[in-house]
């Protein structure tokens, strides 16, 4: 997994970010929580989601909004890389 941070600082609310993800690239098997919220665009490939045990399959064009309270964590599930306009705040990394 690659994070591209596209905002050039850390001082405000929001974090934006590009995360690009190898097939079968992952945040990790374990779902993980902090404080917030998140939301996204899938600009390619296809990204399976969990939020709690909710399992979402989102596709190029889908979109996704969460409070990062709820353990979550994410994969690349198709054959080709995957790319994810991704938000957070506050800022986390």
């Amino acid at each position: 997994m690659v994070k591209s941070f596209l905002t050039a600082h850390d001082d405000g609310a929001l974090q934006v970010m590009e995360i690009v993800l190898d097939p079968g690239g992952s945040s990790g098997e374990e779902s993980y929580a902090h404080e917030g919220e998140e939301c996204g665009v899938v600009l390619s490939g296809k990204l399976e989601l969990w939020v709690e045990d909710d399992r979402f399959v989102l596709g190029e064009g889908d979109a996704f909004h969460f409070e990062s309270h709820r353990p979550h964590r994410f994969r690349n599930l198709g054959n080709e890389q995957g790319r994810v306009l991704w938000v957070t705040t506050p800022p986390v990394w």
